[in-house]
């Protein structure tokens, strides 16, 4: 009796631990979307639509430089947490005229490669 109730015990623990169903590719048109990693160039210019409470807004032209750290050096060189509170991890913006702009990350809703 009880090497049934090991075995039975071993196979539903091989059973649980077996790989998942591979997932299906989105599909686009009812056509699956290619397989592929496709990388963001951070050295091209794009139009960004973000939220802001109830309301879209648009920033043309910019170019993502990064984010903001959590931790920052003052003016002695210590490194402060403090310094950037609630604005920690955004993302940094290079606008069309050259000034930095500061938002959220998740709320950008859609991104496009500017013309040229």
């Amino acid at each position: 009796m009880k090497p049934l109730i090991c075995a039975s015990c071993l196979l539903t623990l091989l059973a649980s631990c077996s790989a998942p169903a591979p997932q299906k590719p989105p599909q686009v048109a009812g056509q699956p979307v290619p397989d592929r990693n496709v990388v963001l160039d951070f050295t091209k210019r794009y139009n960004l639509e973000y939220r802001e409470g109830d309301e879209t807004r648009k920033i043309q032209n910019c170019r993502i430089q990064g984010y903001t750290g959590e931790a920052v050096r003052d003016a002695t060189g210590a490194l402060s947490k403090s310094y950037y509170g609630d604005f920690g991890r955004w993302l940094v913006l290079e606008l069309a005229d050259g000034r930095l702009a500061c938002l959220p990350g998740s709320r950008v809703s859609y991104l496009e490669e500017s013309r040229r």
